[in-house]
């Protein structure tokens, strides 16, 4: 098996084309079963730790699922470092964009917030401490390997790509993750030539900037 860490070419499905000269356009690359199993571990563990129905009773399990969070978002970091080209970065993004962007935002501030100053019920402080970090880390790679593997102008088309990412990063109450959020925009979008439309949420989160 391959593994969380495996290579990320290993997490990309490339169909062969049996014939070139009958396809101008390349067959789009499909994600690997382990991606959306990630994604949807990712989401079902953001879930659980927030959810104000359950209150995990137990010290025991409140950590457990905390550091199975920490490690889960530490191995998506490495795939974020490995990946190595524009095309599957996109693919990567699109395929777990969802949960990543619960992890990196607090939908429920009402509830306890993982990036905020208050704890699950029985967890224990140092191991709430690495997940915010892993977190911290996440949104790291992610930005790192935009503007590493990004060739292309930072347009209209990019930029709504990674318009919830951006709404979720540049409104976040978590002082690192806003912060390098505005070094992203600044280096990426922020001076780009292009006359850029923007949705309304992600004009209404500059605006508030």
């Amino acid at each position: 098996s391959s593994g969380i860490n495996a290579e990320y070419g290993d997490l990309v499905d490339i169909p062969q084309v049996q014939d070139k000269r009958r396809s101008k356009a390349a067959t789009p690359l499909k994600p690997h079963p382990l991606l959306k199993l990630i994604s949807r571990v990712l989401l079902s563990l953001h879930q659980i730790l927030r959810s104000s129905q359950n209150h995990i009773e137990s010290t025991f399990g409140t950590n457990q699922s905390i550091t199975i969070s920490t490690t889960l978002i530490l191995s998506t970091c490495d795939i974020f470092r490995k990946v190595n080209s524009s095309a599957n970065l996109v693919l990567l993004l699109e395929t777990l964009e969802h949960s990543i962007n619960n992890w990196i935002q607090d939908p429920k501030p009402s509830t306890y917030s993982l990036l905020g100053s208050s704890t699950p019920p029985n967890a224990d402080n140092d191991e709430v401490a690495q997940l915010k970090k892993a977190v911290d880390l996440l949104w790291d790679e992610i930005s790192q390997s935009i503007i590493r593997l990004h060739k292309g102008q930072y347009n209209t088309n990019f930029l709504t790509k990674l318009d919830a990412m951006l709404c979720a990063v540049l409104s976040n109450k978590h002082r690192h993750i806003k912060n390098t959020g505005l070094e992203f925009w600044n280096k990426t979008f922020g001076p780009s030539q292009d006359k850029l439309v923007y949705s309304e949420n992600l004009l209404q989160t500059l605006t508030s900037l």
